[in-house]
């Protein structure tokens, strides 16, 4: 199963209980610098992080980008969801190149293949790659299954995990990726496609007080490795049923210490937040035990 193997590659440990299991801190976005990926790159290599996060975006010529929105504006790369994109340039859109030309991001939007070709990043890291497809505002999936593969297969070395909100991408990338690939909330699907946030939230409620039966039969039938999901709407004993069915768990974003001292307890595989060092379960890469391997 791809949670052992991912306590096996990071921790090298031949046998992990569940009362031994404790989460690896990834860095979200590489700690909150996601627009300037180069300076969060030797930040996260200075600090030792067993595991980041990036956003990956598809630019018209078929490059994946690093960058969380599915548009920039015209004079920054902050976040903007207003229904109203009359006045945001969509990735989908431009080249690669017409992007770093048009755009005053804080520095040059990044590709993922830079990434993961970069001297700085050890072997060792586990990497996720968080996709960032929306049925309205960005390519079909089908082209962004394809990058991806063409992607990874340049990458056989890098340690990486797909995460993604669509099951059609989980399903297709299973079939062809030998890595893990999460299922992430909130959902995307064929008969559901636009989640606003009022929804959202409403949604959140319901799950805090049922559960998370419905998310078990959703990643079953997406083929899914496991699941991501905000940490607000999990409890101790919904950790314990996506235990008992060998799906891996990753919580988000945690960025309060009383937070993390309660979820590091937890029998979870992957604790995301923008402030990795000060989570109480944080190990830099080098206290790591070794698995042989560079």
């Amino acid at each position: 199963m791809f949670s052992v193997l991912l306590f096996l590659t990071i921790g090298g440990c031949a046998k992990t209980t569940l009362e031994s299991k404790r989460p690896i801190v990834q860095g979200h976005r590489i700690s909150g610098v996601s627009q300037q990926p180069l300076q969060a790159l030797k930040h996260a290599q200075k600090n030792g992080y067993p595991s980041i996060e990036i956003d990956v975006s598809l630019t018209s010529d078929m490059v994946l980008i690093i960058h969380h929105d599915y548009w920039l504006s015209k004079t920054s790369c902050t976040q903007k969801y207003e229904d109203d994109s009359s006045n945001q340039s969509f990735i989908k859109d431009h080249t690669w190149e017409q992007l770093n030309q048009k755009t005053t991001c804080p520095s040059r939007i990044l590709s993922v293949e830079e990434f993961l070709s970069s001297d700085m990043l050890s072997s060792k890291v586990l990497i996720n790659l968080d996709i960032k497809y929306h049925p309205k505002f960005t390519h079909p999936k089908e082209r962004f299954i394809q990058a991806l593969l063409d992607l990874t297969s340049r990458h056989p070395d890098r340690n990486l995990m797909l995460t993604t909100s669509d099951r059609d991408i989980v399903q297709h990338l299973k079939k062809t990726i030998p890595v893990p690939v999460l299922l992430e909330y909130p959902f995307f699907s064929s008969t559901n496609r636009d989640h606003h946030n009022i929804m959202i939230a409403l949604h959140a409620k319901i799950k805090v007080l049922f559960g998370v039966v419905q998310f078990v039969d959703l990643v079953k039938q997406s083929n899914a490795d496991g699941i991501s999901l905000p940490f607000q709407i999990v409890a101790r004993r919904d950790v314990q049923r996506l235990n008992e069915q060998e799906m891996m768990i990753q919580l988000f974003t945690v960025n309060d210490r009383t937070d993390a001292q309660r979820l590091c307890s937890w029998p979870i595989d992957i604790l995301i937040s923008d402030l990795p060092e000060s989570m109480t379960c944080f190990r830099p890469l080098a206290t790591v035990p070794s698995d042989g391997r560079d």
